[in-house]
């Protein structure tokens, strides 16, 4: 940042612009609308991304790409979701998955067939059949939602081998494993995304549709959520993409997940998320030219104060201050709290030398989210005015 009373050297407005965009990166979507915090700074632009299992990432991709031409019928939801795991994570053991997954089905088809003989006469009744899935789904499984992580963050609750493993995971990887049972078996259940949830819907046609709790053992879903229309195979197959993608720690693993969004947004896109996390993805690897395509789409889709931010910080990151203030501003006017446009903005006032404008915003984000460290630490710089020019080389 320039100090106040100094004058910018030449050629210095990019970096300072770059700097606006460093303060926070965007806050990341969950492909069934969970928010994370700010993720890592993105990659400085220019520099190569060398991952050492290309060809393994390559070869999955390919096969994963041939899986998702087929009919929608065809598509199988646990090799769309151990290959997508493979692309992320090159050593997943896809035929281990798939294996697992027919065992869970021949289980679940022997338990059914237990409960239909002790039902009786009453095994025809209206929702007999939900209920006997549900009872034989869980009681072969096992599975269960990991508590202490809400928002699926973590990989292991995502991956089908670790989740099988582990007997919990997060709603979507649950609701996938009852998917991939169902495929198997021919039996009508359908993934169901409801705002930031995702659970499994029985209907054959023969009654009323019945929905099922993947994260409550089978329990009942909340009314507000059940009537909520099921996912296409590819919509399903990009929800999964979408999630595995998100959740990167490293340069090599942007560079997959974007590999990933791109075919989640080839299978739903109509979908804003798909936009919105390819987008999030290239200002990650450093390239907020290529963002900003992604994530007006996105905007264009679905606007939203998430698709307003992110499109302020990729054009912070091109020195466009004019436009990144007309993005975070609009991110405000949808949700007044969004304290990360909020420090964005002031930040962008800091740049310009207007420096009450600046104080005024670090404050406010300060007085929203008194443990901020960045507003904090920016407010100490405008306290001592010589700390950013002593910092500099």
């Amino acid at each position: 940042m320039t100090p106040a009373g100094a004058r910018a050297r030449p050629g210095r407005a990019p970096r300072a612009a770059a700097l606006v965009a460093a303060l926070l990166l965007p806050p990341f979507l969950l492909a069934q609308g969970c928010a994370a915090g700010p993720g890592p700074r993105g990659e400085e632009p220019g520099v190569e991304v060398v991952d050492p299992h290309a060809a393994d990432v390559a070869a999955a991709r390919e096969v994963l790409e041939a899986h998702l031409r087929l009919p929608p019928r065809a598509i199988d939801p646990a090799l769309v979701s151990a290959l997508a795991t493979r692309m992320m994570r090159p050593d997943a053991p896809v035929f281990a998955i798939l294996h697992e997954a027919d065992r869970l089905a021949a289980r679940v088809r022997e338990r059914l067939a237990e409960l239909e003989a002790e039902a009786g006469r009453g095994a025809r009744a209206p929702g007999a059949a939900a209920a006997r899935l549900a009872t034989a789904l869980d009681q072969v499984t096992g599975l269960e939602v990991d508590r202490a992580d809400p928002q699926g963050e973590r990989p292991e609750n995502l991956d089908l081998d670790r989740v099988i493993e582990r007997g919990r995971g997060h709603c979507l990887a649950l609701s996938v494993v009852y998917a991939a049972v169902a495929w198997r078996l021919d039996l009508p259940l359908h993934v169901v995304r409801a705002a930031d949830h995702v659970f499994v819907r029985w209907d054959d046609g023969e009654g009323p549709p019945v929905a099922l709790e993947t994260t409550a053992r089978g329990g009942p879903v909340a009314p507000a959520m059940a009537d909520r229309p099921a996912l296409t195979p590819h919509e399903l197959a990009a929800e999964i993409l979408l999630n595995r993608a998100t959740y990167v720690s490293s340069p090599v693993e942007r560079r997959r997940g974007l590999a990933l969004a791109d075919l989640a947004v080839a299978q739903a896109p109509a979908r804003s998320a798909g936009w919105l996390n390819r987008g999030w993805l290239r200002i990650q690897l450093g390239d907020p030219a290529g963002a900003l395509p992604d994530l007006e789409r996105a905007a264009a889709l679905e606007p939203s104060a998430l698709a307003s931010y992110n499109l302020g910080v990729a054009t912070a990151a091109l020195g466009r201050l004019a436009e990144a203030r007309r993005h975070f501003e609009a991110t405000l006017a949808r949700d007044q709290g969004y304290v990360a446009a909020i420090l964005n903005l002031a930040a962008i006032d800091e740049t310009l030398g207007r420096r009450v404008a600046a104080r005024e915003g670090y404050e406010r984000a300060l007085r929203l989210d008194p443990a901020n460290r960045a507003a904090r630490r920016a407010l100490d710089r405008l306290d001592d005015p010589g700390r950013a020019a002593r910092a500099e080389p």
